[in-house]
């Protein structure tokens, strides 16, 4: 009993350090210091192995990481300790969703959900992790109660037409789909006062590109529509794609973002347009080509490829730009590529651009594949091969909707929570009609995708060698 005080002093003196690693680690985290955060979250632990809020921190970081398998492990931990802690039921859901447990994920929201349905943040997540599941329906449902619990949270109202988007709901969708210009991430609107409202305009309407490289290639489309209602139409966009687009119909010229627009009596961002125009699933422009191929490109691209003679050509593109905050879900190991090659009679040309060109070298067998990259410049050099090739087989990313602007054949590989665009449960897409889908069956899976592509393939270069 005489050594009763000493040891609840070191009791208290190893508390005293674990609560100073911890709350060094919080800081670390909110400065953004990841590496920091867990190094502190793990000395917190090493000293107090049952700190629940550093379990749940110490998950958070991780996740963010995307170190998915260490983050779960510790919300399993953390569970151990306090099974009805809200906060680290919803972050362990969070957590399974990234990592594709969709059902053992939904459980953890509906255990939250039970103890405290009143936390809109939960009931958010639960609702996108619904989506991400495909429960469409439910997830709708769910993020309307998240809506109702905080209806100042710009997120919710943005996730909700995405669902009505993906359920080709369009004419729920595009109005609420304006409500991206209220999140934090997104600039503001542009010329409020000079909104175009649809009707006809005597002088100038200026379109502008957002977003990705994609979109603006899949809504470019609506060019002529607007040109119909104005004497004059300019596109204003990101630098590196101007020329591309400047083939499209209708428009006058073309302005890359950051130089001055010409006068102008009318504006409208270019994904505004569907919603401006009314667009259903039945009245998507479907005029195609509607991006045009320089002629003296197309015929240099001709002669390069003029060596690989009558074999069935095959673009490929793995991988898209990693900023996009789903590339790792979109996105597709070169190797799985190299799956193709099993079919005979192919000639396979990458088409890839961007830091993941390396994967053709690192693969050890570049060899079997034709890298275009040095002699693509831009999206008009990737325009004239693509106009030369038989078919495009890709990740959802820009070169796709590229491939069905121009009317070629193009296979998508989309995940299997996919993006608003690609509906569910098609293989065809309303937006490409030489566009044809294959879908993962499960998240992160894409053998059984490659299977079902090189089934495709063999009967296609089957075909093809017929009518050659």
């Amino acid at each position: 009993m005489a050594n009763q005080p000493k040891l609840t002093e070191r009791r208290a003196e190893v508390a005293r350090n674990a609560k100073a690693f911890f709350d060094s680690a919080v800081e670390s985290q909110n400065k953004g210091d990841l590496k920091a955060a867990i190094t502190g979250y793990n000395k917190t632990l090493a000293l107090a192995p049952g700190y629940v809020s550093a379990l749940n921190n110490l998950g958070v970081a991780l996740r963010k990481e995307r170190k998915l398998d260490a983050a779960i492990a510790c919300y399993r931990r953390a569970l151990e300790r306090d099974p009805k802690k809200t906060q680290t039921l919803s972050n362990f859901g969070n957590a399974l969703k990234d990592a594709g447990e969709h059902k053992e994920s939904i459980e953890m929201f509906r255990r939250a959900m039970e103890l405290d349905p009143t936390d809109a943040g939960m009931v958010y997540n639960f609702g996108i992790t619904l989506k991400d599941a495909g429960l469409i329906d439910e997830a709708l449902d769910v993020l309307d109660k998240a809506r109702k619990l905080n209806p100042d949270l710009a997120d919710i109202r943005w996730d909700i037409p995405l669902g009505h988007l993906v359920k080709g709901d369009l004419e729920k969708g595009w109005p609420a789909y304006e409500s991206r210009w209220e999140l934090a991430y997104t600039p503001n609107l542009r010329f409020p006062d000079k909104q175009w409202n649809g009707k006809k305009v005597k002088g100038t309407i200026v379109i502008a590109t957002e977003q990705g490289y994609g979109d603006a290639i899949q809504f470019a489309r609506y060019a002529p529509l607007v040109r119909k209602k104005c004497s004059r139409l300019v596109l204003e966009c990101r630098e590196g794609i101007e020329e591309l687009l400047g083939t499209v119909d209708g428009i006058d010229e073309v302005v890359t973002r950051g130089k001055k627009l010409p006068e102008f009596d009318a504006y409208a961002p270019l994904l505004s347009l569907p919603n401006i125009l009314k667009t259903k699933i039945t009245t998507i422009p479907k005029t195609f080509p509607y991006l045009h191929v320089d002629p003296a490109k197309k015929a240099r691209c001709h002669e390069l490829l003029r060596p690989l003679g009558n074999r069935f050509k095959v673009g490929i593109v793995w991988a898209g730009s990693p900023s996009h905050k789903n590339d790792h879900n979109r996105s597709v190991s070169f190797n799985n590529f190299l799956e193709l090659l099993r079919v005979s009679g192919i000639a396979m040309l990458s088409l890839q651009k961007g830091e993941r060109v390396t994967d053709l070298t690192e693969s050890g067998c570049g060899a079997l594949v034709s890298n275009l990259d040095p002699a693509i410049k831009d999206f008009t050099d990737t325009a004239a091969f693509v106009s030369e090739l038989d078919l495009v087989i890709m990740c959802d990313s820009s070169v796709a909707h590229l491939a069905g602007a121009l009317g070629k054949p193009v296979w998508a590989l989309i995940p299997y929570a996919p993006d608003w665009r690609w509906l569910t449960g098609r293989e065809d897409t309303p937006w490409y009609p030489s566009m044809r889908l294959f879908r993962q069956s499960e998240p992160g899976r894409w053998d059984d995708v490659f299977e079902n592509v090189i089934a495709a393939l063999n009967k296609t270069v089957a075909e093809h060698a017929v009518r050659a």
